[in-house]
C-alpha cells in the first residue's frame, strides 16, 4: 500500500465520529419529538413507508400535497430509491441516519480537495477540518431529514473529480447532484467555471455541466409531464417575483445573527475564491426574497435545509481561500518557506479551536462518541402508548404528535388532516385517538363518543374508540 493511501484513513476517521455524532443527534431529536418539525418529518416517513410496504406513494397525515414521489413538487430521485432501503429498518430513525451517513461523506471530497488546493496531506486535514468543524455545515444536516442536504457531499465530489480532469467522475457526481432535488440543477455549470486553468477550460467544464443539466432536467420533466399536485416552492417564488417583482424579505438583524454565520469561524475564507463561491449567490438572493412566514426563516434552529446549496459552496471556496493564502506564503523568499508550513499548521490548529467554540455559540455541540444504535437516546414517553395501537387499526393524534404515527397507512391529525382525508368525518370514525391531556375538548369528544381511555403518559392520553 502507498504511504499516501493512509492518509485517507484521517477523513475515514473523522467521518465515522462526526456521523455518528450526527445520527445520534437527529435520531434523539426524533424520540424526543423535538425535530424542527415534526409535522414535516411525519409526511415524509408516511410517504416512504407506504411506498415501501404498499407500493405506491400516499399520505394522509397532512392536507393537501399529493399521493406521488413528487408529492410537493420537489423532484428527487432519492424518493424512489429510499423505500427499498426504509424495509431493512423502518422508522423515521432510519431516515435520519440515512441522512448523516451521505453527510459525513463530504469528509473525503473535502480531503481531497484541501489535498490538491493546499498542498499535500497537511493541506488535506485543513480541507477535512474545514468541513468537519462548520458549524453551518452541522446545522443543515441536523435540521430533520431532507433530501437537500445530500448535495452537500455531492456537490464537493463533483468539483474534486472536475480538478482531478475525470470526464466519467464529474457527469456521475454531477448526476447524483441534480437527482438530490432540482435546486441544485442551476449549479452543477457553475462548477466548472471553478477549474483551474484558462477560460477555454473553464468554459469546457460548464459545458459539460449545463449538459448534466439539461439532460437531467428533461429526463425528470418527461417523468412529471403528467404530474397534478402540490406546486413547486421555488417556480412559485420565481412566478411571484416576475409578477410583482423582487421584494427582499429580510432585515439587517438576520445578516449579522444569520447570513454571517455561515462565514465563521474561519469560512470568511471563501471571499478570497470568489469564482467558487458563486453557486452560493442564487440560493442567497431566493433566501433573501423567501416570504418570511413561508417555511423559510433565518433561525439556526429553524428550517435552515435552504441553505444547504450555501454550505456545500462555501467550504469549497474556503479550501480554496486556504489554497490562495498557502501558495502566497510559499512565494516568500526560500529562506522563510519554513514559514508556510508553520502556518498551515497554526491554521489548522486555529479552526481545531475555533470550530467547537462558534458550534457552541450557535447551539450546534456534536456529542463525538455516541452512537444512536449501541447508546440509545432517551424516548419521549408518548412512544409507549403509541406501540399499544394494534397494527391495521386507524389512528389520530395531534399535529405535534404526527411521528408517533406516522409509519402506519391509517394514521391521521385530528387536528388537521383528519375531515379533509376522511370527507368530513370526525374521530368516530377511528379505532384510536391519541390526544394530549390539555386538548379536553378532545378528550370530551371521545369519551362522549363512548370512547374508553386506556393508559397516560408523556402528556398524551390514548382513547379506544367504540
Amino acid at each position: 500500500m502507498r504511504r499516501e493511501a493512509l492518509w485517507w484513513l484521517l477523513p475515514a476517521a473523522v467521518a465515522a465520529l462526526w456521523g455518528s455524532a450526527l445520527a445520534y443527534d437527529m435520531v434523539a431529536r426524533v424520540r424526543a419529538l423535538a425535530c424542527v418539525e415534526n409535522y414535516s418529518m411525519a409526511v415524509y416517513q408516511q410517504l416512504i413507508a407506504s411506498a415501501a410496504f404498499d407500493g405506491r406513494y400516499f399520505q394522509t397525515i397532512h392536507t393537501g400535497y399529493a399521493d406521488s414521489w413528487m408529492w410537493s413538487g420537489h423532484r428527487s430521485l432519492w424518493m424512489l430509491l429510499v423505500p427499498h432501503l426504509y424495509r431493512f429498518w423502518p422508522s423515521a430513525e432510519m431516515m435520519v441516519s440515512l441522512q448523516a451517513a451521505i453527510l459525513a461523506l463530504g469528509c473525503f471530497p473535502a480531503f481531497g480537495l484541501g489535498w490538491r488546493s493546499v498542498g499535500g496531506p497537511i493541506g488535506g486535514a485543513v480541507g477535512l477540518a474545514i468541513y468537519a468543524l462548520f458549524p453551518a455545515a452541522y446545522a443543515v444536516g441536523r435540521a430533520d431529514y431532507q433530501e437537500l442536504s445530500f448535495g452537500i457531499p455531492f456537490f464537493l465530489v463533483a468539483t474534486q473529480q472536475a480538478r482531478r480532469n475525470s470526464v466519467v467522475g464529474f457527469v456521475l457526481s454531477a448526476f447524483l447532484l441534480c437527482s438530490v432535488r432540482e435546486e441544485w440543477v442551476l449549479s452543477v455549470p457553475l462548477v466548472g467555471l471553478a477549474v483551474p486553468g484558462g477560460v477555454a477550460s473553464r468554459l469546457r467544464w460548464a459545458g459539460l455541466g449545463a449538459a448534466v443539466s439539461l439532460a437531467y432536467g428533461l429526463a425528470v420533466a418527461y417523468a412529471g409531464r403528467d404530474f397534478e399536485g402540490y406546486d413547486n416552492q421555488s417556480v412559485g417564488q420565481f412566478a411571484g417575483m416576475l409578477e410583482l417583482g423582487v421584494k427582499f424579505n429580510r432585515e439587517w438583524a438576520d445578516a449579522r445573527r444569520f447570513y454571517l454565520g455561515f462565514f465563521v469561524p474561519v469560512q470568511w475564507l471563501a471571499l478570497l475564491a470568489p469564482v467558487t463561491l458563486l453557486p452560493a449567490l442564487g440560493t442567497i438572493f431566493l433566501h433573501l426574497a423567501a416570504p418570511a412566514q413561508g417555511g423559510v426563516d433565518v433561525v439556526w434552529s429553524g428550517h435552515i435545509h435552504h441553505m444547504a446549496p450555501v454550505v456545500a459552496a462555501v467550504v469549497a471556496a474556503s479550501i480554496d481561500g486556504a489554497g490562495v493564502v498557502s501558495r502566497l506564503v510559499a512565494r516568500l523568499p526560500r529562506h522563510v518557506n519554513l514559514a508556510r508550513g508553520v502556518a498551515l499548521v497554526a491554521f489548522g490548529l486555529a479552526i481545531a479551536l475555533l470550530g467547537p467554540l462558534w458550534m457552541k455559540a450557535t447551539r450546534v455541540d456534536p456529542q463525538l462518541g455516541r452512537w444512536p444504535t449501541a447508546s440509545r437516546p432517551p424516548a419521549h414517553a408518548a412512544w409507549a402508548l403509541a406501540e399499544q395501537v394494534p397494527p391495521g387499526a386507524t389512528v389520530a393524534t395531534d399535529r405535534q404528535g404526527s411521528l408517533l404515527v406516522a409509519g402506519r397507512a391509517g394514521s391521521f391529525t385530528y387536528d388537521e388532516s383528519l375531515a379533509d382525508k376522511l370527507r368530513g368525518r370526525s374521530i368516530s370514525a377511528l379505532d384510536y385517538v391519541l390526544v394530549p391531556t390539555w386538548d379536553l375538548g378532545t378528550l370530551r369528544q371521545a369519551t362522549d363518543l363512548g370512547g374508553a381511555e386506556l393508559s397516560r403518559a408523556g402528556g398524551y392520553a390514548l382513547v379506544k374508540l367504540p
